[in-house]
């Protein structure tokens, strides 16, 4: 798997989407600040970081998409057919699909 050009593909994928998007807290930004604070997170805890990437970048597509209700749910959702219409493996896409659906507080899921 080409990472960088998947995580490029994606990136691409999320800011045409977000260019729609007027919210002073939930747009492109946002992702791009989530992404960061992942990365950081991500190299002192030595997690995956390849997953970290492509979920933060994907944690709120629902919202991009105009779901507000429950949209780490449907974020999830969302990215799995993204992600496997790119052919992605299926292990990889679950532990994204984990990712998403624990970032919100209100979906119950445990971080």
């Amino acid at each position: 798997m080409n990472f960088n050009g998947i995580e490029k593909e994606v990136y691409s994928y999320v800011e045409k989407l977000y260019r729609k998007v007027k919210s002073p807290s939930h747009g492109f930004d946002h992702v791009l600040r989530v992404y960061r604070l992942c990365l950081e997170i991500g190299m002192r805890e030595k997690a995956d970081l390849n997953v970290l990437k492509i979920a933060s970048l994907l944690h709120d597509i629902g919202r991009a998409l105009g779901y507000e209700k429950n949209h780490a749910a449907k974020s999830a959702e969302i990215a799995e057919k993204y992600l496997s219409s790119l052919g992605l493996p299926p292990e990889f896409i679950e532990r994204v699909i984990e990712a998403i659906k624990a970032h919100s507080f209100s979906s119950g899921e445990i971080p």
